[in-house]
C-alpha cells in the first residue's frame, strides 16, 4: 500500500485501538470479580445467619476486626459493594470514552485546521505541526467534552458539519451515563442533587445500576466510537496520527545508522503487528521532509 496523506493505513485510528484496550481491560477486571462475587453469595447463603463472617471465610488476619459480622450483616454490605463496583465501572466507561473523543477531535482539528473557519481541506495541519513546536488544538476539544450531550454534540457539529447518527442517537443514554458519573465522582454514588440540602441528617441510597444496563452502556460507547472513527478518520485525520508519530520520533530516527525511514519502520513494528512496509514508511518520510 502506497502512502496517502488523506487515508489511514489501518482500518481504525490509533486512538480507537487504545479505546478497545480500555474496554478489554475493564471487561477482564469486572469478569474476574464476577465469579468471586457469585461464590461469596453462595457461601453467605448457606452459612448460619448468626455466624462470624471471618470464620465463614477463614479470614483471620490483622484486619479481621474490620469485617462486618455476623454473616447476615456482611451479606448486606457485600451487595452494596457489588453495586459500587458497577457504579465505578460506569464511571470508567464514561472516562475512557472521553479520552477517545478528546484524542480523535484533537487529531481531526490539528490535521485539518481549516474546519475552524468552515474551510476543510484548505490547510495541511501536518505542515503547521512541523513548523511550530507548540502546535496543538487540545484546548479546543473542551466544548465537545463538557456540559450535557446536547451542548457537546452541538460543538462537534459546529466543528465538523455533522454528527454521526450513532452518536446522535446515543445522546439520551450518554447523558444518563454522564449524570451517573458525576454522582459517583462527586456525591459518592448518589444522585447529584441528593446532597444539596442545607442540612444532612442521613445517608441517601446509592443510585441503582444493573449489570444489564452497565453492559448496554459499554456496547453503546463502542458503537459510538466506531462511528466517530469512520467519520473523522476518513474526512479529516487520514494519516495524521502516523505523521505525528514520525514527527515526534524523527530526532531519534535520524540518529539511527540505518536511515530515518528504516528506524521509523522498526518503531512502528514494535507498536503494531500489522505495520506498513518499508516503502510506505519511506514515502511518508519523503512527504514530511518536503513540507514547508
Amino acid at each position: 500500500m502506497a502512502f496517502d496523506r488523506s487515508s489511514c493505513y489501518w482500518k481504525r485510528s490509533w486512538a480507537y485501538r487504545v479505546f478497545k484496550k480500555h474496554q478489554t481491560q475493564l471487561n477482564r477486571m469486572y469478569w474476574s470479580f464476577a465469579p468471586v462475587a457469585a461464590r461469596g453469595h453462595y457461601i453467605g447463603k448457606t452459612a448460619p445467619g448468626g455466624g462470624a463472617t471471618v470464620d465463614t471465610f477463614v479470614f483471620h488476619t490483622a484486619d479481621s476486626v474490620r469485617v462486618p459480622t455476623p454473616i447476615d450483616d456482611w451479606k448486606i454490605e457485600f451487595k452494596q459493594f457489588e453495586l459500587w463496583v458497577r457504579l465505578s465501572a460506569a464511571m470508567s466507561i464514561a472516562g475512557y470514552f472521553e479520552v477517545y473523543l478528546r484524542s480523535m477531535i484533537r487529531a481531526a482539528l490539528e490535521s485539518d485546521p481549516g474546519v475552524l473557519i468552515a474551510s476543510p481541506k484548505s490547510v495541511d495541519g501536518a505542515a503547521l505541526l512541523k513548523r511550530d513546536p507548540s502546535y496543538s488544538y487540545l484546548g479546543e476539544t473542551e466544548p465537545c467534552l463538557k456540559g450535557d450531550w446536547t451542548k457537546r454534540l452541538s460543538a462537534y457539529r459546529e466543528f465538523f458539519g455533522k454528527v454521526p447518527p450513532e452518536l446522535e442517537g446515543a445522546r439520551s443514554e450518554l447523558d444518563s451515563l454522564r449524570n451517573l458519573r458525576n454522582g459517583v465522582g462527586h456525591t459518592f454514588g448518589r444522585e447529584p442533587d441528593d446532597y444539596t440540602t442545607r442540612y444532612l441528617v442521613g445517608l441517601r441510597p446509592f443510585t441503582p445500576l444493573s449489570a444489564i444496563r452497565l453492559q448496554k452502556w459499554q456496547g453503546l460507547v463502542e458503537t459510538a466510537a466506531m462511528a466517530v472513527d469512520e467519520h473523522l478518520l476518513a474526512d479529516h485525520i487520514g494519516a495524521y496520527e502516523a505523521v505525528a508519530f514520525y514527527h515526534e520520533g524523527r530526532p531519534e530516527f535520524a540518529r539511527s545508522g540505518g536511515g530515518i525511514a528504516r528506524a521509523f519502520k522498526k518503531s512502528l513494528s514494535r507498536t503494531f503487528t500489522d505495520s506498513p512496509s518499508y516503502e510506505y514508511c519511506q514515502e511518508l518520510s519523503e512527504y514530511y521532509e518536503k513540507l514547508n
